[in-house]
C-alpha cells in the first residue's frame, strides 16, 4: 500500500499505451483459441496481471476485480443484428 487511507481516485493511475496493446493481443490470442470466449480467464488475466499488476492496494485491487466480474460477462456481446447491420440488445 502506497499511502493508507489512500482511494483509488486520488493517484494518477499508472497506464501505458502498451498495456492496452498487450491486452488486445492477449484477448485476440484466447478468442482465436477457444470456441467459446472464456471469461474467468479473462477476467483473471485483465484484473490480477494485466491491470491489477499497477495496483499496490488490495482494496482497490478487489474494486477493480468487481467492476470485471460485472462488465466481462456474456450480456457484453450479446447483440443480435438485424438485416440493417443495426445492433441491438
Amino acid at each position: 500500500m502506497l499511502f493508507p487511507g489512500y482511494v483509488m481516485s486520488d493517484l494518477k493511475p499508472i497506464f501505458h499505451p502498451g498495456d492496452l496493446t498487450i491486452s488486445v493481443s492477449v484477448l485476440y490470442n484466447y478468442l482465436e483459441a477457444n470456441s467459446k470466449v472464456p471469461w474467468e480467464d479473462l477476467r483473471y488475466l485483465f484484473g490480477e496481471i494485466m491491470y491489477g499488476g499497477h495496483i499496490t492496494d488490495d482494496w482497490d485491487r478487489r474494486l477493480c476485480i468487481s467492476y470485471l466480474e460485472e462488465l466481462m460477462q456474456p450480456d457484453l456481446v450479446s447483440y443480435v443484428f438485424d438485416e440493417n447491420c443495426v445492433g441491438t440488445f
